[in-house]
């Protein structure tokens, strides 16, 4: 039985969580996936490592596998207080290639999902408010940024394959993200500021 289980969805397409005993990380598996994730970002190097080890012990036990889609998920929750009860876009985000200059200070409510080519691979960035989770009646500002290639038809990967697919679209997330992120966002991220 798959716990959380959809209906009218066979159980072995849905994923099955394994997380490590403080939850701050995980595998998902599925038959037809494999996901690697961490709810703390210990940077590119550690996480990079991470992921490896993950999937070379995935690919040991199987071999080469047949591949659809190679990605990087990046999705980040920014806390923030309303300026003159306006989303305070302009302090976070910076005009970029994804959004142009739309990125107003004039919006109250945001929810944004963009999907464009980059290159030989897949773009998908979503910004929103919402309310946040950890914090009753606290507002964040959520940026998910995936970054994938597809693979139509599927093509035989090894280890080393998928880890330079993974590196490639972390480096078209990275690219995205920093294109986007003004220097508050930055020094939120580096502790230097509470972002509100």
């Amino acid at each position: 039985m798959v716990s959380g289980a959809q209906e009218g969805v066979a159980p072995f397409l849905q994923p099955i969580r394994f997380e490590d005993e403080d939850k701050r990380s995980g595998i998902q598996l599925a038959i037809n996936s494999f996901s690697y994730y961490s709810r703390e970002y210990p940077g590119h190097g550690t996480f990079l490592t991470q992921v490896s080890e993950k999937i070379s012990m995935f690919l040991g036990l199987l071999g080469k596998v047949r591949v659809t889609r190679v990605g990087w998920r990046y999705i980040n929750a920014l806390p923030f207080t309303r300026e003159n009860g306006s989303l305070p876009l302009s302090r976070f985000f910076k005009d970029n290639h994804v959004f142009g200059n739309a990125l107003k200070d004039e919006f109250e409510d945001l929810s944004c999902h963009l999907s464009l080519p980059s290159n030989e691979k897949r773009l998908n960035v979503k910004l929103q408010s919402a309310q946040s989770t950890g914090e009753p009646g606290a507002e964040v500002l959520i940026l998910d940024i995936d970054a994938f290639g597809l693979f139509s038809p599927s093509i035989i990967m090894d280890t080393p394959a998928v880890m330079a697919e993974v590196q490639s679209t972390h480096d078209l997330a990275y690219e995205t993200f920093e294109a986007l992120i003004s220097d508050n966002y930055r020094a939120f991220l580096k502790g230097e500021s509470d972002a509100k």
